[in-house]
C-alpha cells in the first residue's frame, strides 16, 4: 500500500498530464456549432393603376347555346345556328395601364352571357435567402525552433493546435552553458473567444 502512494505522489505530474490530455480529447468531440440563418421577405401591396388604352373591336358574330341550369362554364359555343342556339356578338377587348394588360372577349346581344379574359402584371418574385454556416475549427500540428539572446540555450519541439482549443507540445532543449539536454511538456487551454 505504501508503494502504491509512494508512486503516486512521484509521479503526480504524469497524472495530471494524463487527466488534461483526457479532458482535451473529450472537449475537441464535441459537435461543429451550426448556425442558420432564414431571411423571409414579404411585401404587401395595393396597386392602383391607370387605364392608358382601351381597344374594342369588330365583333365577330358567334352562336352560344345558354341552358336553363346555368351552371359555371355553362355557355355551350357552337359553330353554326340551331333552333336553341342565340347569335351573339364576341367583342375582342384589349385593355393597357401602365403596367398591366389585360386581353379578352365579352359575349353579348345587350345583355352580357360571357366575359373572359386574361390580366398580365409583371411582377418580381421574393424568394427566401437561408444561409447555413457550420464552424468546425480545425487541428494542427506545429514545428518550430527556440533559442535564446546569449545563444547558449536551444531547442526544437513540435506542438499540437487541436480545433482552437488546446494546444499539446513537447520540445527537446540544450543548454551550452551547463550542459545539460531536457524533455520539456506543454498544455495550454484557449481562455479568450
Amino acid at each position: 500500500m505504501r508503494l502504491g502512494l509512494n508512486i503516486l505522489f512521484n509521479d503526480w505530474k504524469y497524472i495530471v498530464i494524463a487527466v488534461l490530455i483526457l479532458l482535451l480529447f473529450n472537449e475537441c468531440n464535441k459537435k461543429p456549432e451550426v448556425i442558420t440563418k432564414t431571411e423571409t421577405i414579404v411585401e404587401t401591396k395595393i396597386i392602383h393603376d391607370t387605364i392608358e388604352k382601351v381597344v374594342i373591336s369588330k365583333p365577330e358574330k358567334v352562336y352560344i347555346k345558354v341552358p336553363k341550369t346555368v351552371y359555371k362554364d355553362s355557355i355551350v359555343y357552337v359553330p353554326v345556328n340551331t333552333k336553341d342556339s342565340i347569335q351573339v356578338n364576341k367583342y375582342p377587348l384589349k385593355l393597357e395601364s401602365n403596367k398591366a394588360k389585360f386581353e379578352g372577349f365579352a359575349f353579348t346581344d345587350g345583355k352580357l352571357y360571357d366575359f373572359t379574359g386574361v390580366i398580365t402584371y409583371p411582377e418580381t418574385t421574393i424568394t427566401n435567402n437561408t444561409e447555413t454556416i457550420i464552424r468546425q475549427s480545425k487541428s494542427g500540428l506545429f514545428g518550430y525552433l527556440q533559442g535564446n539572446t546569449e545563444l547558449n540555450n536551444f531547442g526544437v519541439g513540435l506542438d499540437w493546435q487541436i480545433k482552437n482549443k488546446f494546444i499539446v507540445g513537447t520540445s527537446l532543449t540544450h543548454n551550452t552553458l551547463f550542459n545539460n539536454t531536457n524533455i520539456n511538456f506543454k498544455v495550454g487551454f484557449n481562455i479568450i473567444k
